[in-house]
């Protein structure tokens, strides 16, 4: 029997293994957040922060930081055995990257793995994490409970907004957002979770909104459609 247009995006979660990243991923991790900054970081970058930013992610320099202090998160497609998400922590609490494939973008990929990560960061007894996230990336980054901290910078020749996400802001389920009329935006409301997938349900190649990080712009709407994240 075949899967009705309803059943198929949960079906499609299901197939989704979240995992630990080690150095074994790192060819894989840079071929997924070069592709998509070229598509989405590049255009926006002068020609040495373009240069810059890529020789970043080459194999070499994701391999690098996978054996050294920093952690990461992958999303895997079990099907096919592909990777189609990332999130990396660079020490002590900074969001240095999270990428989603654009075929997976609206599906929650980026709510899953930053979940992984923030329950690690709290366990910890981290209060407080900070991303560098695009222009366009700053609606994606609020649903997962960031604020804007601070103003607009182009360092490095790659513009970015400096976000962080406080864990008391967030106590007992609590969002500071809760009675205003972006109720259900964050990842931390109790509506969140069930807005999720039903806006998994409805998601389609016109209307995509998916997070990253270093200064991966998120989906808007549009000609200015763009994938989400932030820079270091």
């Amino acid at each position: 029997m075949c899967a009705t247009p309803t059943e198929r995006p949960l079906m499609a979660q299901a197939r989704i293994q979240i995992r630990r990243a080690t150095s074994d991923d790192a060819a894989a991790i840079s071929a997924l957040t070069s592709r998509l900054a070229l598509r989405h970081i590049v255009p926006d970058c002068s020609a040495a922060g373009a240069a810059r930013l890529l020789a970043s992610m080459d194999a070499a320099a994701t391999g690098t930081r996978l054996r050294g202090d920093h952690r990461a998160w992958v999303a895997i497609d079990a099907e096919v055995h592909a990777l189609v998400a990332i999130l990396v922590l660079r020490p002590p609490h900074h969001l240095y990257h999270l990428f989603v494939a654009d075929d997976w973008q609206g599906r929650g990929l980026a709510r899953r793995l930053w979940a992984q990560a923030r329950t690690v960061l709290l366990a910890e007894g981290v209060g407080m994490v900070t991303v560098n996230a695009a222009r366009g990336a700053v609606p994606a980054y609020k649903k997962l409970g960031f604020h804007r901290h601070g103003q607009a910078t182009g360092d490095n020749d790659i513009p970015s907004l400096p976000m962080q996400w406080l864990a008391a802001d967030h106590a007992g389920g609590q969002c500071p957002r809760a009675a205003g009329p972006d109720q259900g935006d964050c990842a931390d409301c109790p509506r969140w979770s069930a807005a999720v997938t039903e806006r998994a349900l409805r998601s389609t190649s016109s209307n995509r909104v998916g997070l990253g990080a270093c200064s991966m712009y998120t989906g808007t709407t549009g000609r200015d459609r763009r994938s989400g994240g932030a820079y270091t």
